[in-house]
């Protein structure tokens, strides 16, 4: 059986030759298991195609109920039962909608846990909420003393942004490491260095097979790409953005900036 992981991902020029490479690679006589974004799905003659179900809000309230009995083991109240209300309240849709897939609603969870019982009301807050927590665990092991917070965030951006950009959601190492070299002056050792302290510390680039990386999450990939643009002018970004309002991949991109600005 051959996995094939994302294929939503690869760069729109290659997306045939990915394709006619899996038809020549014999999928008739060879099981084959593609997967990639719902919105993306690419037809493909001899396949059967199947949707993974979202989580229901049965299995929410289940998921939540274990997380915080496995979190909070110690406290004598738990916040299940409050996540579990406001995510049914009208006014948390936006957050609620984020909740029937697993790894976001992990993320829910940890919000709601180090806000004391309190949802975000938007998704950018929730996203920036959460980076903040994973970033903050790079201080138990400091990668440089100059390396300040504002500066760990500005960088996942500026990286973020370029990867977006370029349609690049697998870079190799190399373009990591000469990214984080010329960022910050580094030498290659340091830069792998860098590299592995964020995977090991943080979750938020990992190495996904021998030699090319990624963010751990495509969610996390679209905040700090939104971080960067809006750093911009509100010429700008609307310059920048309408080059791209027809791509799906950018759609979003464009939720997140609408909750920020009033673009």
């Amino acid at each position: 059986m051959v996995l094939l992981d994302g294929l939503d991902e690869v760069r729109p020029n290659d997306l045939e030759n990915v394709l006619d490479a899996v038809r020549e690679f014999g999928y008739r006589v060879n099981r084959l298991v593609i997967t990639c974004r719902t919105q993306s799905q690419q037809y493909m003659d001899g396949f059967t195609d199947v949707e993974v179900a979202d989580f229901t809000p049965q299995q929410v309230d289940r998921f939540v109920d274990n997380w915080f009995t496995i979190v909070d083991s110690g406290s004598q109240v738990s916040l299940a039962p409050q996540l579990q209300q406001q995510l049914r309240q009208t006014e948390n849709q936006a957050i609620a909608e984020l909740a029937v897939t697993p790894v976001l609603l992990n993320l829910i969870c940890v919000v709601f846990q180090d806000r004391q019982g309190n949802l975000p009301e938007k998704r950018f807050q929730l996203y920036d909420h959460a980076m903040r927590l994973l970033l903050e665990r790079l201080k138990r092991q400091p990668i440089d003393e100059t390396l300040d917070f504002a500066a760990k965030e500005k960088f996942l951006a500026e990286l973020a942004f370029m990867l977006f950009q370029n349609n690049d959601y697998f870079p190799e190492e190399q373009t990591l490491a000469e990214f984080i070299e010329r960022y910050f002056g580094y030498d290659r050792f340091a830069a792998r260095k860098i590299l592995e302290i964020f995977e090991t510390e943080t979750g938020l680039l990992i190495e996904r097979s021998a030699g090319y990386w990624s963010f751990s999450h495509l969610t996390f990939h679209e905040y700090f790409t939104v971080s960067k643009i809006l750093e911009w002018e509100d010429s700008d970004i609307r310059q920048h953005l309408k080059r791209y309002i027809l791509e799906k991949r950018w759609h979003n991109v464009f939720y997140l900036i609408s909750e920020r600005t009033k673009l």
